[in-house]
């Protein structure tokens, strides 16, 4: 693949042109503004052109130019999670041996890159990498794992329970299911509910305060305990505990995520299928030449490049001194 020139900025003075490129470092950046803060933070400049010939990029710099364009165009239809893309509204809700919901839900994330590299030959390619893992995000809130699933309104927790319970949470992290932000647990305070405690300084109850500025009406808002978190300059704010989930999966989640968050080559394979579909022209929602990737000449052949590869033998274990048979 051949791509078009780094994205140039508009300004010109005495015949030479500034793009979007570092000299000094392999990074490309989409506007003028992202380059300028980068070259002031580390010292850089960028690439300046004169009225003679451009001089080629390097393998690294095509490489990098090629991934941020990768990255903008992934973007316009999946969410971002890490360095991976995910469907949100594509995943699976795993069910135990009884039929129960586990309480988590489980993402099919891709991670896509381009690289150099000469695979037959000696004739460099640009070569798009996809690899398929999984992310697992937990739906059960910490509500739910406090009460045991019991009716929230009525369960009454025993001293003996509330002494038991703040050991087991108190300093754990847990993450909001509103803004995905993760909170470690200062206390559990099982004198209030959202509804009885206020929020200091505003004159209004916590439920009232997520259903007015969070625009999430609480489905238990006189549910026991309230979570109190660290918030800024050292101040404690409180949750409700039915809007967070523990970042730490349960042990049942944890024994089955080999069966629940593992792709065979069958799924991998229609993983590198969708990605290539997404990007062959006009999938993208760019109005410039049917598609972000084919407006900067990277267009994505049919074919896939094979590699030689050395399958190692499983491991041999063993449990108590009697060896694990490799089918289990």
């Amino acid at each position: 693949a051949k791509p078009a020139a780094a994205p140039q900025s508009t300004s010109q003075s005495q015949g030479v042109s500034i793009d979007y490129r570092c000299e000094d470092c392999t990074k490309v950046f989409v506007d003028f503004n992202s380059m300028k803060m980068h070259c002031n933070a580390a010292g850089h400049k960028p690439v300046s052109e004169g009225s003679g010939a451009s001089q080629p990029a390097s393998a690294e710099e095509f490489s990098q130019y090629c991934n941020t364009v990768l990255q903008r165009a992934m973007g316009e239809r999946m969410a971002r999670w890490g360095r991976h893309y995910i469907d949100p509204k594509s995943f699976q809700t795993p069910l135990n041996r009884h039929g129960q919901e586990m309480g988590v839900n489980v993402f099919q994330a891709y991670n896509v890159e381009f690289n150099v590299g000469k695979p037959v030959g000696n004739i460099p390619k640009l070569m798009l990498t996809v690899d398929l893992t999984a992310k697992v995000i937990r739906t059960k809130s910490l509500l739910v794992a406090l009460t045991n699933g019991k009716d929230p309104n009525r369960y009454q927790f025993t001293e003996q329970e509330k002494a038991a319970l703040k050991r087991k949470w108190i300093g754990q992290t847990v993450i909001s299911k509103l803004d995905k932000k993760c909170h470690a647990i200062h206390d559990l305070i099982f004198a209030h509910s959202p509804d009885s405690l206020q929020v200091e300084g505003l004159g209004m109850s916590h439920s009232e305060y997520y259903e007015q500025r969070k625009k999430h009406k609480l489905e238990f808002p006189r549910a026991k305990p309230i979570i109190a978190v660290p918030g800024r300059n050292k101040s404690i704010i409180h949750l409700p505990a039915e809007v967070i989930c523990a970042d730490e999966l349960d042990d049942e989640v944890k024994m089955q995520l080999p069966k629940i968050a593992s792709f065979g080559p069958e799924v991998r394979n229609k993983a590198i299928d969708e990605i290539k579909r997404f990007l062959i022209p006009g999938a993208q929602k760019s109005r410039t030449e049917s598609g972000l990737l084919p407006a900067l000449g990277i267009r994505l052949k049919g074919e896939r490049l094979t590699i030689a590869a050395e399958v190692l033998p499983a491991p041999v274990l063993a449990a108590a001194g009697v060896k694990v048979s490799a089918d289990r």
